[in-house]
Formats: C-alpha cells, sequence, structure tokens
C-alpha cells in the first residue's frame, strides 16, 4: 500500500465500503499515528493544517526537482500540491486486508516524464 502524489488527470473508483483500520474497528492498533512525521495525526484526530505545514516546508528544502506548490516562475500558489504526505498509511496492518490488490495494481498504468535522466538521479 502506498501513496501516489501525481498532477494527471484520473478517473477515481469509488470509496472502499469496509472498514480495514483496526483502532476503527476495536482500537487494537494505532500504528499510523507512531509513523506520522508531524505529530497531525492522533487517536483522537487529524489536524490537516499541521500536516500541510511540514508538507511546505519539506517543498521549500527540496527544490531539486520543482514545486508542486507553485507555478513554473515560483510566484504563485498552485492548488495541485498534495495536502497529506501519506507516511501513515506505509506497512500498516489495515493495508494488508484489502483483497485483490494484485489484480488492481495490474491494471494500474503510471506515466512518468522525468526532468533529468534516470542515471543522474539513480547513482
Amino acid at each position: 500500500y502506498s501513496t501516489i502524489v501525481t498532477n494527471l488527470d484520473v478517473k477515481p473508483d469509488s470509496p472502499l465500503e469496509d472498514e480495514f483500520c483496526l483502532y476503527k474497528k476495536n482500537k487494537s492498533c494505532g500504528i499510523c499515528v507512531k509513523h506520522c512525521p508531524s505529530g497531525a495525526l492522533t487517536l483522537d484526530g487529524y489536524d490537516r493544517h499541521k500536516c500541510y505545514v511540514v508538507l511546505r516546508k519539506n517543498a521549500e528544502l527540496y527544490t531539486e526537482f520543482g514545486s508542486s506548490y507553485t507555478n513554473k516562475s515560483g510566484d504563485h500558489p498552485n492548488s495541485v500540491g498534495s495536502e497529506v504526505c501519506g507516511k501513515c498509511v506505509v506497512n500498516t496492518p489495515c493495508t494488508f486486508f484489502i483483497e485483490n490488490l494484485d489484480y488492481k495494481l495490474e491494471k494500474l498504468t503510471i506515466h512518468v516524464i522525468l526532468k533529468y535522466p534516470p542515471s543522474s538521479i539513480f547513482h
């Protein structure tokens, strides 16, 4: 399970109907709270602003490949930047219960346009 951030036009499917969060089911987990690097996710709720502040700080630090939060000239806000980092859902028990995930992934095609050749990114 992972998070993909893109500015591509993607047709969404329907939301999941089953609840996979073990904490919401029976309060037996909470690993996602421990994974949250910003402290935005707690057992009591989610502070979207706290998460977004960390994303903006990261965008200012890592500018080598551009920013999804500003336009090409870098002077105006852009509305396509991510609002969540997704680190909370990486390698958590609830993500292992999604049936037919492999089948869904086989149908997913992601096109990536690199600004730099792969050899300059991956050493």
